[in-house]
C-alpha cells in the first residue's frame, strides 16, 4: 500500500484548487460580450432619425472585366494572381504587355453601344496603355458622365479605337465595423503584390478591392432581381477591409442606380433630305409602307 506525505497531499490540493488558465482570445471575446451587452444596455429607447447620406456620382462605362497577360510572374507562382487570364496574343506581345479582355457586357451599357463587345482586348484606355484592372477602373470612375473616353481595342487581329460616352453611377459611401465570433480567419497572405493587394496573418490584416463595380445588367443581378421582385435595386461595392481576431471594419458604396446617355424618351427626328430626289424617294418610301398599313 502507498502513502503520501502530508506535504504531497496539500500540494495536490492546492493544485485543484488553483484557478484554470483561460487562453486570451478566450478573454477578448469575454470582453467584447460584455461591451456589447452594456452598449445595449445605455443605447437610449427613443428613436433617432437617421440623416440620409448624400448621393455622389462618378463615371460608368459597363461591363466584365479581366487582366490578360502572356504568362505568370514569380510573384503570381507565389502570392496568386487576382482576376487573372494567362494567355495573349502573341502578334501584340512584343509591343504590349497586358490588355483588358472584355468577359461580359450587357446591351443597355456605354460600352456595348459604342461598338464594344465580349472578347474585345482593350490596350488603351482614355490614349493611354492600360497597365492593370485597378488602373482601368479609376479611369473610368474619375471620367465626368456626359464625357466621351477613347478606347482602343484589339479583335479578331486587328486594332480598333471606340468613344464611348461615359454614363452615370450614383452611389453613397457606407462603412461597417463588426464583432464576429468565434473571430475572423482568411488565408495566409503576408506580402501584398499589385496583382494581389492584401495582407493576411490569418487573424490580422488588409484586403483592397480591384475597383470592379457591381453590374446591375449582369446575369447575376438579373437573376437575384427575378428572384426578389419586390426588392429595391441596389449593389455593393467593397473599396477594403481589415481585421483584428473578432472585430472587422470595412468602407464601400452602396450603388443605387447605373444610368447611360441617349436614352432619351420622344420621338426620334430623322434626317432632313437634302435633294428634290431625295425628298420624292422619301415620299415613296412613306406611300409604300402606308398601303401596308392600310390596304
Amino acid at each position: 500500500m502507498k502513502y503520501h506525505s502530508a506535504e504531497t497531499l496539500n500540494e495536490t490540493a492546492n493544485t485543484d484548487n488553483a484557478p484554470m488558465k483561460i487562453p486570451w482570445f478566450i478573454r477578448l471575446e469575454m470582453i467584447a460580450c460584455v461591451l456589447l451587452i452594456s452598449g445595449c444596455a445605455s443605447a437610449p429607447h427613443e428613436k433617432q432619425v437617421a440623416k440620409e447620406k448624400p448621393v455622389h456620382q462618378r463615371g460608368w462605362m459597363g461591363g466584365t472585366y479581366k487582366w490578360a497577360k502572356a504568362s505568370h510572374s514569380l510573384s503570381d507562382y507565389v502570392f496568386g494572381a487576382d482576376n487573372t487570364i494567362y494567355s495573349f496574343p502573341p502578334a501584340l506581345a512584343p509591343t504590349h504587355s497586358g490588355g483588358i479582355l472584355t468577359t461580359a457586357l450587357s446591351t443597355n451599357t456605354p460600352a456595348y453601344r459604342a461598338g464594344l463587345r465580349e472578347g474585345d482586348l482593350i490596350l488603351e484606355l482614355g490614349h493611354q496603355r492600360v497597365t492593370d484592372l485597378p488602373g482601368f477602373w479609376r479611369v473610368v470612375a474619375e471620367t465626368r458622365p456626359g464625357n466621351s473616353l477613347f478606347v482602343k481595342a484589339y479583335r479578331a487581329g486587328q486594332t480598333i479605337e471606340y468613344t464611348v460616352r461615359a454614363g452615370r453611377e450614383k452611389f453613397q459611401e457606407e462603412g461597417m465595423f463588426m464583432v464576429g465570433l468565434p473571430g475572423f480567419l482568411e488565408p495566409f497572405h503576408p506580402i501584398p503584390t499589385r496583382a494581389a493587394p492584401r495582407f493576411s496573418l490569418v487573424a490580422l490584416g488588409y484586403d483592397k478591392d480591384d475597383g470592379s463595380p457591381v453590374e446591375f445588367g449582369s446575369v447575376r443581378e438579373q437573376y437575384k432581381r427575378s428572384c426578389h421582385p419586390d426588392d429595391k435595386q441596389e449593389g455593393h461595392d467593397g473599396d477594403w477591409s481589415c481585421w483584428l481576431a473578432i472585430f472587422r471594419a470595412s468602407k464601400g458604396k452602396k450603388i443605387l442606380a447605373q444610368e447611360a446617355f441617349g436614352e432619351e424618351k420622344g420621338p426620334a427626328i430623322a434626317a432632313l433630305p437634302s435633294s428634290p430626289s431625295e425628298v420624292t424617294h422619301q415620299l415613296r418610301s412613306d406611300f409604300a409602307k402606308n398601303e401596308k398599313l392600310f390596304p
